[in-house]
């Protein structure tokens, strides 16, 4: 598959690397069809933190999935997913409580299960991670775009405001 990787800062190429595949029972294979990229991927792009070489990119996936391990019950193969920048279990303490950024197994996008900017990546914990979009506008890429920022930038921006105690119509950042 082809996919964004991280070669140093300022240089992001387009590779062949090996399609991710089912590693365990909680497991899915998600073909990315939309992608976005955040300001946390300026970060390493302009060398302001850490990432490794060769590492694929991208952490907001959105798409089709594929294929799904023997213990995944909310999504099957056909069905239109986005996911959230963090992987979460769903059923640790912490996910229970709303923390899934938290959580005690969670994992994130990238590295054996292919950056969200490359064509598939592997979602460990699917039942804890993957969001199934209605049927109804699956199909629909008006509605797909304007779901796209529940992937990462809504969820920032609702934390943010919820821990900032914001209340009313109108709030100032």
């Amino acid at each position: 598959m082809r996919a964004a990787i991280f070669q140093g800062p300022g240089d992001i190429t387009v590779e062949d690397v090996p399609k991710p595949e089912l590693e365990a029972p909680t497991d899915a294979i998600v073909r990315v069809t939309h992608t976005a990229v955040c300001g946390s991927d300026l970060w390493f792009y302009r060398g302001d933190s850490d990432r490794d070489p060769g590492s694929g990119v991208g952490h907001e996936p959105m798409g089709i999935v594929e294929a799904v391990g023997d213990d995944v019950t909310s999504v099957e193969p056909g069905d239109r997913v986005l996911a959230p920048f963090a992987i979460s279990c769903g059923y640790c303490e912490f996910c229970r409580k709303g923390l899934q950024t938290s959580c005690e197994n969670g994992d994130g996008w990238g590295g054996d299960n292919g950056g969200a900017q490359g064509e598939y990546v592997r979602s460990t914990h699917a039942d804890g991670t993957l969001v199934r979009v209605p049927d109804r506008y699956a199909d629909d890429e008006d509605v797909l775009e304007s779901l796209l920022p529940l992937t990462d930038v809504m969820g920032t921006g609702h934390h943010a405001a919820v821990s900032a105690g914001a209340r009313g119509d109108t709030v100032v950042v």
